[in-house]
């Protein structure tokens, strides 16, 4: 899922204005003729691309020159394949220097469109008003070439059911946000039952991915999250939590507890059973030895009175060591009979389903059959791919009526404009409840939802799944026309599948790498071998060089775009459940 810019574009814009504006002289086209000229339709095609490259030029003209034999990279500076991606080319040799510098996404996409960058790293598709922007200037983006992705995973237990397999990314938000107040699954349609969440430690990237996405943190805290949050300082032990497999191992020390306090608590109890057991068989072999002595009297046998004595001693003795063992065996008998009602509610207690924790995508795939991942709607209208529609997308009559519809600055549409209709960001995403076109400027089927989506590799990789990070370089048909460039793009993207799997991410698909490879080498992909590359460190602003060899044919034109859906399912996205409205 795509992070909003959030720094102001108001200075690049004028600024892009300025130059389309004063790029072309209006004053080199000699004396206005008083009648009008007719040309032919060729005519005007030739002379419409003849002026169209000239302003094309003459706004490269204006940008910074590029030193020949280096390649600047801005943007992403934390697990930056880019960086990585420099340092596996330690010891190959080369002579081109790679420089870093490590700006936010908007600085860094500012840089990129003033031409003081050749390529930037970055988590953000640009929108197509930083593609007018930089186009403005001269500088014509192409596709983004995509590195990897990640994504964030709700899980409960596998083979356990909450009522439901759905949620919006708002209802994620509102789940583990400070302050919640959803205590119970029931809150969101589902069934009745206790909701507990879980996660990982403030200070584990794991933490810092999931704040980002669900939290809409950066630099997130303990403190963003639900003051009943369990904490938890490795993936292993929230998975356990989940699992109940925590829970249920508690168990055993509880069960243990409980038979030790009850064993404690009726110890009276028990002596006062065993006594009546002991006093019982006294009775019964005292009787039997009455009845043995009559009879030897009444047979007139005479035994030796001293044994006789020694064996109804031994008599008594065992009847009675028998009496207090069955008594106690028996008494044990109904204490582990409470012992296991004690276990069983217990073990009911601790595992059951409730228990919603955050994974990245990489270890849940490791568990997938302890954990059963809770797909995600974005909650908002949805493009055939599984994008937010957001108020830019749509007809500028559709958004006329849309701010007509709005009633006041403190809603969700923004400000209040001079004609008193709210103003409404462009970024922002259309609301469910809004009275929504059927297609969008485009002409593209505008979808009211819901759109719930499987996290799987493919919906990842793509976008569909709202709780997505994907990482790109962006880089434009001026950089690429340079030899260094492209060589370092092509082995970048070549190696990006390896990089990815190195830091537990989601690898680009076979056909983008084949797609990526083509934007960077053009019509003519050839095999290419990499020389080596040497990595400077320097001391200022993280910046560093980095040795790359040269050699590739020129680039494609190509426009930025979201990838085209895949089909085969209902929905026509695979992962994505549902496409009705």
């Amino acid at each position: 899922m795509s992070r909003r810019l959030t720094t102001s574009w108001i200075a690049i814009a004028a600024c892009g204005v300025l130059v389309a504006g004063c790029g072309v002289d209006t004053n080199d086209a000699g004396d206005v003729s008083t009648s009008p000229t007719v040309q032919s339709p060729s005519s005007r095609g030739a002379t419409t691309g003849a002026s169209s490259a000239e302003q094309q030029r003459r706004l490269e003209a204006r940008l910074p020159k590029r030193p020949s034999g280096t390649v600047a990279i801005d943007g992403r500076t934390q697990d930056s394949l880019t960086r990585q991606g420099a340092v596996s080319y330690r010891g190959q040799g080369g002579t081109s220097r790679l420089t870093f510098s490590g700006s936010t996404e908007d600085r860094a996409y500012q840089n990129l469109c003033s031409g003081r960058v050749d390529a930037i790293e970055v988590t953000t598709l640009p929108s197509q008003g930083i593609i007018d922007l930089c186009a403005a200037r001269g500088i014509k983006l192409v596709n983004p070439l995509q590195l990897a992705s990640d994504a964030i995973v709700l899980a409960t237990k596998n083979e356990s059911d909450v009522g439901g397999d759905c949620i919006t990314v708002k209802q994620a938000n509102d789940i583990y946000r400070a302050g919640s107040t959803i205590s119970n699954w029931s809150q969101l349609g589902f069934d009745d039952l206790p909701l507990r969440a879980t996660g990982r430690e403030a200070d584990s990237d794991v933490f810092q991915f999931f704040g980002q996405l669900v939290l809409n943190r950066v630099d997130a805290s303990l403190a963003d999250v639900r003051s009943d949050y369990i904490v938890h300082a490795s993936d292993p032990r929230e998975r356990r939590e989940v699992t109940n497999a925590t829970r249920i191992a508690a168990v055993a020390g509880r069960v243990s507890r409980y038979r030790a306090r009850l064993r404690a608590r009726t110890i009276t109890t028990r002596r006062a059973y065993v006594a009546r057991a002991e006093r019982a068989a006294d009775r019964r072999i005292l009787a039997e030895i009455r009845r043995v002595n009559e009879r030897n009297r009444r047979l007139k046998i005479t035994v030796d009175a001293q044994a006789l004595e020694a064996r109804n001693r031994r008599l008594v003795e065992l009847a009675k060591r028998r009496a207090r063992a069955r008594a106690n065996a028996a008494y044990d008998a109904r204490l582990e009979l409470q012992v296991r009602r004690y276990r069983t509610e217990q073990l009911a207690q601790a595992d059951s389903a409730g228990t919603v924790g955050a994974f990245r995508f990489s270890y849940y795939e490791l568990f997938e059959e302890e954990l059963r991942p809770l797909e995600v709607d974005f909650g908002v209208p949805e493009t055939e791919s599984g994008q937010p529609v957001r108020v830019g997308d749509l007809r500028d009559a559709d958004q006329r009526r849309l701010r007509a519809g709005t009633t006041g600055p403190t809603g969700p549409t923004g400000s209040t404009g001079a004609s008193g209709a709210a103003a409404i960001d462009p970024q922002t995403p259309l609301s469910g409840d809004a009275s929504l076109p059927r297609t969008d400027r485009n002409g593209k089927t505008i979808y009211p939802g819901p759109g719930c989506v499987f996290p799987a590799q493919t919906t990842i990789t793509t976008g569909v799944y709202p709780l997505t990070q994907r990482l790109f370089v962006v880089t434009s048909e001026l950089a690429l026309r340079r030899r260094e460039v492209r060589t370092f793009l092509d082995y970048l993207v070549s190696q990006s599948r390896t990089l990815a799997t190195e830091n537990r991410l989601v690898p680009i698909t076979d056909q983008q790498l084949s797609d990526e490879l083509l934007t960077i080498r053009g019509t003519r992909p050839s095999e290419q071998e990499v020389a080596g590359t040497e990595v400077e460190q320097s001391a200022d602003e993280g910046s560093s060089t980095v040795t790359v060899p040269g050699g590739q044919s020129p680039p494609a034109t190509t426009t930025p775009a979201t990838p085209p859906p895949a089909t085969g399912t209902d929905s026509g996205i695979p992962g994505v459940s549902s496409r009705g409205g």
